[in-house]
């Protein structure tokens, strides 16, 4: 999901009509919002349940940290440099995607119904 999101963010720099730039638009955004929802639930399954609710709350609290700084940061950037913001982004998304490959399986055994 993660790769298909930074492949769209890339394609953004390829638009050449206000169509093809909210269609990119509305499938990086959506990638993006039900990856918040994955994360959450590899969070909860990767910690122990005695740290579980501290590893979601350092989570979160990073999260919004880094929606100021990036809006921020992104900003600008785009002053700046408009390309070099969405190739950061889209880098970063594929980057992290390729990174979700090596994350451990769960050890848990089977939750009761």
């Amino acid at each position: 999901m993660l790769i298909i999101s930074g492949l769209a963010a890339l394609g953004l720099n390829l638009v050449a009509s206000s169509l093809q730039n909210l269609v990119l638009s509305c499938v990086f955004e959506a990638i993006v919002s039900c990856t918040e929802a994955v994360l959450f639930c590899v969070i909860c399954e990767i910690f122990p349940t005695k740290v579980a609710a501290t590893a979601m709350a350092v989570t979160v609290m990073c999260g919004r940290i880094g929606a100021i700084v990036g809006n921020v940061v992104f900003g600008a950037l785009v002053d700046e440099h408009c390309i070099v913001p969405i190739y950061m982004f889209g880098s970063l998304l594929i980057t992290s995607g390729l990174l979700c490959i090596i994350l451990p399986k769960s050890t848990r055994p089977e939750r009761p119904q």
